[in-house]
């Protein structure tokens, strides 16, 4: 009977092993795996990512309030950080971060614009340095001129104002013009030794200004533009000399007859130096020819330099003549010396633009 009993014990405890679970069952098994799932991975997950974003928001509050920004105004730059991808921090430190997000708020409502141009004074993005590509059309210097395009005619042009909203453009040909809004225009300008830039945008209103046209237009929020030369000009103001020929001389080869009854000299002021050359400035230059070899002596940060130029392009105007000079004997040692002087120099006034101190232009002459 024993026997009897442990076999009947045996089959009652195995029968349900090959039977098909119910759907309760497969439910609350289901329900079990997903819980543990989440409890052991997503919710940590989801809390961990809450207490980052949690300690993001306070850390960008204490770096916004060390710039001087109020609460209301940081947490308006910080409602951006939901639409772009760039770290928190970048809105108050990167002017082409903080333009996007410019543009996202004035989008949005455009009751923001007063406090933006609070916050843009506070970050000192109220202008750009001359280095600097613009991003935007709200970077443009009032007054800048340039020429305006409205159905294949081209009408010489200023910037006449501006905010968050929109540019005005003011047509400097004293004549009213045929345009109105609806219509698309393209804005073209130069940036002195920097670029070539132009944007398109419809216009938004018309407008007179006495006897000028000026034209309403959406901000563009990319502009396009060309390269003016390889590598950047700095601006400096330098004591130089520069050494002329009293004969036309168009080769190298002739430094190597170099003789001082030859030479006629003329001291001026290097405006602007790259690796590639020099604007030499005086109050008064002989005349010279395209692709004449002079010689340009000066010293830069008290290394002295003597190197042979031709000369690229000359401009005249009362008492101020300049001459555009491309090196032709520079040294590899040279170049870079003058490239590490060139960064020195932008990691300066880098520095002093993002805390906001005055930068003065060495270009004075």
């Amino acid at each position: 009977m024993k026997y009897q009993g442990g076999f009947d014990t045996l089959k009652e405890s195995t029968k349900y092993m090959f039977e098909t679970p119910g759907l309760s069952e497969i439910v609350t098994i289901l329900f079990i795996l997903f819980f543990a799932i989440g409890m052991l991975f997503i919710f940590p997950y989801y809390v961990s990512k809450r207490a980052r974003k949690k300690s993001a928001y306070k850390d960008f509050l204490e770096y916004a309030y060390s710039l001087g920004l109020s609460k209301v105004e940081a947490e308006l730059l910080w409602s951006c950080t939901k639409e772009m991808a760039h770290s928190p921090n970048k809105l108050l430190t990167s002017k082409p971060v903080f333009e996007k997000c410019v543009s996202l708020l004035v989008k949005k409502e455009s009751s923001n614009i007063d406090l933006i141009n609070t916050i843009r004074k506070k970050l000192h993005f109220d202008y750009v340095p001359w280095f600097l590509p613009l991003t935007t059309t709200r970077e443009l210097d009032l007054y800048q001129t340039g020429f305006l395009t409205h159905q294949k005619e081209i009408y010489n042009a200023a910037v006449w104002e501006k905010d968050e909203l929109s540019i005005h453009i003011a047509i400097l040909d004293t004549l009213k013009l045929d345009i109105k809004p609806g219509d698309t225009v393209k804005f073209s300008f130069t940036r002195e030794d920097e670029g070539k830039y132009s944007f398109s945008s419809n216009v938004k209103e018309v407008y007179y200004d006495g006897n000028r046209t000026v034209i309403v237009l959406d901000h563009a929020e990319k502009l396009n533009k060309l390269q003016l030369r390889e590598s950047i000009r700095w601006k400096v103001n330098l004591p130089a000399k520069i050494y002329l020929f009293k004969e036309k001389v168009t080769t190298n080869a002739a430094l190597l007859m170099l003789d001082a009854n030859d030479l006629e000299s003329v001291e001026g002021r290097i405006e602007n130096i790259s690796v590639g050359g020099v604007k030499f400035c005086a109050k008064y230059i002989p005349q010279v020819f395209e692709d004449q070899v002079v010689v340009v002596v000066f010293d830069l940060d008290e290394r002295h330099m003597e190197v042979a130029c031709t000369v690229r392009n000359r401009s005249d105007v009362t008492n101020r003549h300049c001459l555009g000079l491309k090196f032709e004997t520079l040294t590899e040692e040279e170049k870079k010396f003058i490239n590490k002087y060139i960064l020195e120099k932008q990691k300066e006034i880098l520095k002093k633009y993002k805390a906001g101190e005055p930068i003065e232009d060495s270009s004075a002459f």
